[in-house]
């Protein structure tokens, strides 16, 4: 099996530097790693967010966070990613931002949209995040 470990090389560094992927291994080996990886702490603190955010949704402060929080994808995403950096989908990502973006432009603005609607892009982030996993090849 031919297979690079492609990727963000700050953020492999950083996998590295922390001992949570062996650079020792083949390639494919820490293709594994960075799988198992991503969906054991990262598909968990999505999940985690989302029920927080499910549980406050009623607080008016929090679309006003929620957005100003996305900005950060949104400018990251949209205007200094190169393609093919991560092996996740840059796209996806910046999609669900821009829609929790305007979601809490609605809500600020007293749109009549309900407010589950917030935690309801997050849940439709991580199972996004689950299928992208096992579609995507990650090396």
């Amino acid at each position: 099996m031919t297979c690079t470990f492609n990727g963000n090389h700050k953020f492999n560094n950083l996998l590295f530097d922390s001992n949570l992927i062996n650079k020792d291994l083949p390639d494919f080996a820490k293709a594994f790693q960075r799988r198992r990886l991503y969906l054991t702490f990262c598909i968990m603190l999505r999940l985690a967010m989302a029920g927080i955010v499910l549980q406050l949704k009623d607080k008016h402060w929090l679309p006003y966070v929620i957005g100003v929080i996305c900005l950060y994808p949104i400018v990251n995403l949209g205007f200094f990613s190169k393609p093919g950096e991560q092996w996740w989908s840059n796209t996806f990502q910046l999609v669900v931002s821009i829609a929790l973006f305007l979601a809490c432009l609605l809500l600020i603005f007293s749109v009549n949209i309900p407010t589950f609607v917030l935690p309801l892009i997050l849940y439709i982030s991580v199972i996004g995040g689950v299928f992208q996993a096992m579609l995507i090849p990650s090396c």
